[in-house]
């Protein structure tokens, strides 16, 4: 119970920091080492919401890792744009994939959403 108040607070927290962002305003192409710090955080957080909503199988699981991995290396490699299509591809992917109905569905697309 605790660890999920803790979560939970750790949630609410990363959601304002990410709302509030100018990540993707302006024409800077790129992200700064700040940014950067900033999104592994948010998709770390992320990716434990997603673990807490659904019971993930060993191949699950591996997949949403590598999903996350990926991202992360892209957060480094591309622009800004490159990077948020490459999460909208991820996003749906993963909500297709772990979700076993259209409400598990819209709860993963929740999550996301928040970030």
């Amino acid at each position: 119970m605790i660890i999920k108040k803790l979560r939970a607070q750790r949630y609410k927290e990363a959601e304002s920091i990410f709302n509030q962002s100018q990540f993707f305003k302006g024409n800077n192409t790129n992200f700064t080492e700040q940014e950067t710090i900033i999104l592994r955080e948010q998709m770390d957080l992320m990716k434990e919401r997603i673990e807490d909503l659904v019971q993930l199988t060993e191949i699950q699981q591996n997949y949403l890792e590598k999903s996350f991995e990926m991202l992360k290396e892209k957060l480094e490699q591309g622009s800004k744009e490159g990077w948020r299509q490459a999460a909208y591809g991820v996003v749906t992917s993963v909500a297709c994939t772990f979700a076993s109905d259209i409400n598990s569905a819209r709860n993963l697309f929740d999550v996301f959403g928040t970030y």
